[in-house]
């Protein structure tokens, strides 16, 4: 539980944070939209989660620096809009995550799927996943 808090809140302000190009540019971030739909099983069902993705979010606040919203309400809304209307972040997910999976045939998790487990998820943290 501890880590998909972890990783949904870190996938939140470092996809608001990138500028693709940057000498800090890390388009490897996108490796954990997948480890989010992989434990999305695991966590949805916790009733513990949802309050310890908000204090995890809470205390991530400030990290990223000034493009990065404030509240982390706006911040997973912020993120889940970015995921969703640019469309290298599909691409940069086949290059950072499908090539490199050691999953079989129809095992893996498409862009598309782990897009909709971080929804999900962030409905069951702030009930506005919607972008």
């Amino acid at each position: 539980m501890e880590t998909a808090a972890d990783k949904l809140s870190t996938l939140a302000w470092r996809v608001c944070a990138r500028v693709r190009g940057a000498a800090n540019d890390d388009p490897t971030i996108i490796r954990h939209l997948h480890d989010l739909a992989a434990l999305e099983s695991t966590v949805s069902g916790a009733s513990g989660f949802p309050a310890l993705a908000q204090k995890t979010a809470e205390d991530d606040t400030g990290r990223g620096g000034e493009g990065v919203p404030s509240n982390p309400r706006e911040r997973f809304g912020a993120m889940l809009g970015l995921l969703h209307n640019d469309k290298l972040w599909a691409s940069e997910y086949e290059t950072f995550v499908l090539q490199v999976s050691f999953a079989k045939p129809g095992e893996t998790i498409t862009f598309a799927e782990a897009f909709a487990a971080a929804r999900r998820l962030v409905d069951k943290v702030y009930g506005e996943g919607r972008s």
